[in-house]
């Protein structure tokens, strides 16, 4: 698939961020959400940080990863989940769920965005835009508070 970019975002930004985006032709495409290897999903589906990920439009299509597992979540909800391996006495012990996990990563860059055709859907992209905003406001607040070198 010619024009697909991944871009690996700031290290341990606090902008709240998923770590990759991935773009198609400069279009954004989704997003990957990378944890350590081994780390378990399973909690941190129960995060904030995920939950406010799968209610904005980075849930439209995400990817949560520990590099092992995938977890393909489209419009905020899981869609498919499968795992190349696990962590064993400090080994990764592989198995055989590499087409599963092909079908996982063609769905999640197979993604076409959404079409807007009514207000409704125009007001919930508005008060998402919003709530960006604020976050990015109150960042901004915080972060003019430090010296500048």
């Amino acid at each position: 698939m010619l024009g697909i970019n991944a871009n690996f975002e700031e290290t341990g930004n606090q902008a709240g961020i998923p770590d990759f985006t991935v773009r198609k032709n400069n279009n954004l495409l989704g997003d990957i959400e990378a944890k350590k290897i081994g780390e378990n999903l399973e909690k941190i589906q129960l995060i904030d940080q995920l939950k406010r990920y799968l209610e904005s439009a980075v849930g439209e299509n995400l990817i949560l990863t520990n590099y092992l597992e995938f977890r393909w979540y489209k419009e905020g909800k899981l869609k498919l989940e499968t795992s190349l391996g696990k962590v064993k006495n400090h080994k990764i012990i592989a198995n055989d769920n590499s087409e599963k996990t092909a079908e996982l990563i063609q769905s999640f860059l197979s993604y076409q965005e959404k079409v807007i055709n009514n207000y409704d859907e125009w007001a919930k992209i508005i008060i998402a835009t919003r709530e960006t905003r604020k976050v990015i406001t109150k960042i901004d607040e915080i972060t003019s508070s430090f010296p500048l070198e």
